[in-house]
C-alpha cells in the first residue's frame, strides 16, 4: 500500500511538472527561467541588435491563444495581458529597456500606423521564424524578419513547407499531424493513444495535455495547439 501511494504521488508530481512547463511556454515566467545571473557581451549585443529593425507579427490562425503580446506600459503585467495582433502587421523596435545585470529586457515598438507598444524580448527568443532548414521549430512562429506572406510564397510547393506545424513523435521525422486537428484525428495518426492525459481549465478554454513519455501534445478546446518533443 505504501509503495502504491509513493508511485501515485510521483505520478502527480510529474503531471504538475509538465503542466508547469507548458504554462511557462505561454509566457508565464519564461524570461525568469532563462535569465542568466549576469549580463554577457553576447547577450547584450543580441538585445541591442534589434533596435531600429523592422519585424512582422502574424497571429497563429490555428491557435485560440496568441503568445506574442504587446502592452501599453513597460511592465510585466501590462505586456502579459496586452493585445495580440489580429492580422499580419509590421512594427519597428525603437527603444530597449534592459533589465539590470541581465541579458533580457523589453522593447518599445512602433507599428506601421504609429501606435506605440511594449513587448518582452522573450517573444523573439521563442517565436521568431528561423529560415535555416536545419532548425526544426517546435512552436509555430509569430514573428518574422520579413513579410510572412513572402515566406509563404517562397515555400509554396516545396517539400516540408509548413514543417514547423507538423512535428511528430520523432523530432527528426514529421508526422501527419498539424495544428487545428481534432483529438480523433491525432489518435488516428502516428502518435496514437497517449500514455497519460491531464486536463486543465484556463481563462481561454480547456487545455488537454497528452503525454507520450518525454513528449507531449496539447489541445485547446478540442483542437491541437502545440507539439513538444524531448521536454
Amino acid at each position: 500500500m505504501a509503495m502504491q501511494r509513493k508511485y501515485k504521488w510521483l505520478g502527480i508530481g510529474l503531471g504538475l511538472l509538465l503542466v508547469g512547463h507548458y504554462l511557462q511556454l505561454l509566457g508565464l515566467h519564461i524570461a525568469a527561467r532563462h535569465q542568466p545571473e549576469h549580463a554577457t557581451t553576447r547577450g547584450q549585443v543580441r538585445l541591442i541588435s534589434r533596435v531600429g529593425r523592422t519585424y512582422w507579427v502574424r497571429p497563429n490562425a490555428n491557435s485560440t491563444y496568441q503568445f506574442v503580446r504587446f502592452g501599453d506600459e513597460n511592465t510585466a503585467d501590462s505586456i502579459t495581458h496586452g493585445i495580440a495582433a489580429k492580422d499580419t502587421e509590421s512594427f519597428t523596435v525603437i527603444q530597449l529597456s534592459a533589465r539590470p545585470n541581465s541579458d533580457s529586457g523589453t522593447y518599445q515598438v512602433r507599428f506601421s500606423d504609429g501606435t506605440l507598444k511594449w513587448m518582452d524580448d522573450s517573444a523573439f527568443n521563442i517565436h521568431l521564424y528561423n529560415a535555416d532548414p536545419r532548425v526544426k521549430m517546435k512552436i509555430t512562429p509569430e514573428i518574422f524578419e520579413e513579410d510572412p506572406r513572402a515566406v509563404d510564397a517562397r515555400l509554396k510547393g516545396r517539400p516540408g513547407a509548413g514543417w514547423y506545424a507538423s512535428l511528430g513523435p520523432d523530432a527528426e521525422k514529421p508526422s501527419n499531424v498539424s495544428f487545428g486537428m481534432t483529438e480523433e484525428q491525432v489518435l488516428a495518426s502516428a502518435w496514437g493513444k497517449p500514455n497519460r492525459v491531464i486536463t486543465k481549465q484556463t481563462p481561454t478554454g480547456i487545455v488537454d495535455l497528452w503525454m507520450y513519455g518525454g513528449d507531449f501534445i496539447s489541445f485547446r478546446n478540442g483542437h491541437l495547439e502545440e507539439v513538444l518533443n524531448d521536454m
